[in-house]
Order: C-alpha cells, then sequence, then structure tokens
C-alpha cells in the first residue's frame, strides 16, 4: 500500500453555508484520481477540540484502536441520506475491509497525535481505493485554514463564494422544507433546528466568512483558491480546468457530470446538474428590507467579489430594528432547542465556534 507521507496532498472544500460547496465536491469528486468523502468531518471545526475528550490518552491501545476505527467510519459514512437518483450520479463509496482496518490500526500504532493520525487514515484508504488524492468538505473549515495547512502543508483549499442575498434564499428556502421524508422524523426534526433561516445572523457569516477568506489568502499565497458560484454554473468546463490547473490533476469531462445537487436546478444548461438558473433567484425571494439588510452589512465584501448592489427603495431600511431584536430572540431560542435535542456540550462547542468565528467580523 502506497504510505501514507506519498499521498499528502489533500484536497479542502471551505466557504460558508449554502455556497454551491457539495456541487463542487461532486466536481472534483468525479476526477478519477479522487477519492471523495461525502460527509463533512468537521474535525477542524468542531472534532479536534471534541476528540481528546472523547479518546482520552491515545497511549492506550485500546483507546487508540477506537480512535483509528472511528475515522475510517468517517471516511466511508454517506451523509446526508441519499435519493435513488442522487445515489446513481455518486461515485461508489470504497468500503474497507477488516483486513485493511486492521493494517492501518497496526501502521499507526507508534503515532499518538489525533491529527497525524486523521492524515494517515484518510491517506490510506484513499491509497486502498485506487486513488491519489483525497477530498473533504466542510465549509465552516475556512475558519481554520491555518490548522488545517500547519497539519497538511502539502494541502489544496479551495473557498467557495456565492452572492450571499442568494445563499439567504436558499437558506430560506431550505428552512420551508419537510426534511423528514429524507431524514426520518426524529433526525429531520432536528435538521430543522440546526438550518434555521436569519437574515441578519446569516449576513454576518458571510461577511466573517469572506473576511476569513481574504486573511487566509494573505497568509498563505498559492495554497487557497477561491471560486464564485457563479462562474461555476456559468462557465463549468472552464473553471474545472482551472481547478485542475491549481490542484495539479489532468482535466476529466467526467467532472462534469455530477448530477442534480440540493438547491441547483436539474436539467437545462447542457451540463447534467450544472445549472445557472439558481443565480439571482434572491430577486423573486427576498423581501426589499432584507435585501437591504444583506446589502448594508455586505457592501464592501459584495463589491470585491464583483455582486452589483440593488437600489434600496424609500422604507427598506425602517424594519432593520425588526430583525435585529428577532435575530437575538431567535438565537436564544434556537440554542434552547439544540440543548434539549443535542445536549450541552454540543451547545456549548456551537457557541466556542460562534464566538471565535465572530473576531472575524471586525477584520478586513
Amino acid at each position: 500500500m502506497t504510505p501514507a507521507h506519498d499521498n499528502a496532498r489533500p484536497i479542502f472544500i471551505v466557504g460558508y453555508m449554502h455556497s454551491g460547496t457539495t456541487l463542487l465536491r461532486k466536481v472534483i469528486g468525479h476526477h478519477p484520481e479522487v477519492y471523495s468523502i461525502r460527509a463533512e468531518t468537521m474535525f477542524f471545526d468542531q472534532l479536534m477540540h471534541s476528540l481528546p475528550g472523547r479518546f482520552r490518552n491515545l497511549a492506550d491501545d485500546a483507546v487508540h484502536e477506537a480512535y483509528v476505527r472511528f475515522l475510517i467510519k468517517k471516511t466511508t459514512f454517506d451523509w446526508p441520506p441519499m435519493t435513488a437518483a442522487e445515489a446513481d450520479l455518486e461515485p461508489p463509496q470504497f468500503q474497507p475491509d477488516e483486513e485493511l482496518a486492521a493494517r492501518i490500526v497496526a501502521e499507526t500504532r507508534g503515532n499518538r497525535d489525533y491529527t497525524a493520525i486523521f492524515a494517515h487514515v484518510f491517506s490510506a484508504i484513499t491509497a486502498a481505493a485506487g486513488k491519489t488524492r483525497w477530498l473533504e468538505k466542510t465549509p465552516s473549515h475556512i475558519f481554520h485554514v491555518d490548522a488545517i495547512l500547519a497539519a497538511l502543508p502539502g494541502a489544496r483549499i479551495i473557498e467557495m463564494v456565492r452572492d450571499p442575498r442568494d445563499v439567504l434564499a436558499s437558506k430560506k428556502v431550505r428552512k420551508q422544507s419537510d426534511w423528514s421524508g429524507r431524514y426520518g422524523e426524529t433526525v429531520g426534526a432536528r435538521m430543522q433546528l440546526s438550518r434555521g433561516y436569519d437574515p441578519l445572523r446569516d449576513s454576518l457569516g458571510w461577511r466573517a466568512a469572506v473576511r476569513a477568506g481574504n486573511e487566509a489568502a494573505q497568509g498563505h499565497p498559492g495554497a487557497i483558491l477561491r471560486l464564485r458560484y457563479e462562474d461555476l454554473v456559468t462557465a463549468p468546463e472552464e473553471q474545472a480546468r482551472r481547478l485542475c490547473d491549481f490542484l495539479g490533476l489532468e482535466f476529466d469531462p467526467a467532472m462534469l457530470a455530477v448530477g442534480w445537487s440540493n438547491t441547483t436546478a436539474q436539467g437545462g444548461s447542457g451540463q447534467a446538474g450544472i445549472d445557472r438558473r439558481a443565480v439571482g433567484k434572491w430577486a423573486g425571494k427576498l423581501s426589499a428590507d432584507v435585501i437591504s439588510l444583506c446589502q448594508r452589512i455586505n457592501r464592501a465584501e459584495m463589491a470585491g467579489l464583483g455582486y452589483a448592489l440593488q437600489a434600496e427603495p424609500p422604507g427598506s431600511r425602517a424594519k432593520a430594528p425588526y430583525w435585529v431584536a428577532r435575530s437575538g430572540v431567535d438565537l436564544v431560542s434556537h440554542y434552547y432547542d439544540l440543548w434539549r435535542a443535542r445536549g450541552l456540550d454540543y451547545v456549548q462547542g456551537m457557541a466556542r465556534n460562534s464566538w471565535r468565528r465572530a473576531g472575524h467580523l471586525a477584520k478586513r
């Protein structure tokens, strides 16, 4: 099996939620050299902080093995659930057998570092699957680029950005969806809690993510590429070739046959699953006061990314105090519901991450 250190150029997709990161994962994941991990690992955003408590004392061989097997499951976890049509358009998920799992445990026996073991496990699974690169998509990793590159200096990071008004429109539509058919009633109810629609918090969150991306690009030139969702769906082959140049891969036409993805419209533009009809849908989905709020918060960042501002009709700013008040009340209610559904530790982790991200709001 190829040693892990020969496979140390992983690919990370980051950015604010609802910015097309799933579509991008499918595009790159269809490359024949890439092993795509469907589930968001949340490793650098959440797990890296909780794992020492969950798997205490990696010097204990039993704890070490439990941790390695936990990570192996992360590489094969199919989440979120797919419809039959979606499953037909996803690359087959490699399933490691017991022999491979035992071998990875043995290979990492002398390694007691949580992050180093994470990298070794994912590289070993990738090599066993006959691939040369592994791909992980966790949008909130945009706030942890320093940690990713400190652990994996050869990593390449792609930051996906999208018009914040379309992000709000996507979240609004998703919030109104019934999740129980796909996830089951219990998990569907939790999805409703975790994917709330809040124009103020989402506008601020988008700005924080873009500013974190700006900072990452300045600190790590050459390691991070910013891609606009609008450019990907308008000129998919051109952007796929640009991605391949950045990643050091040969372009393969299979990258464009990605199938339908979340709110991306089915059919249409000649490239299956890549369609520009989702661009600009905010104009018919958002009220004037929400558009005004989003634009006032993100004016500078939107201009820098080439997103034209819409003229604000008289009175559109008058509702801003309402959104501030509603956001505060919703935030308290949101954390209360999450506490009841998922426990205090989960809520504390969410609060720590939110506080950490808030620091980017003051940065340019």
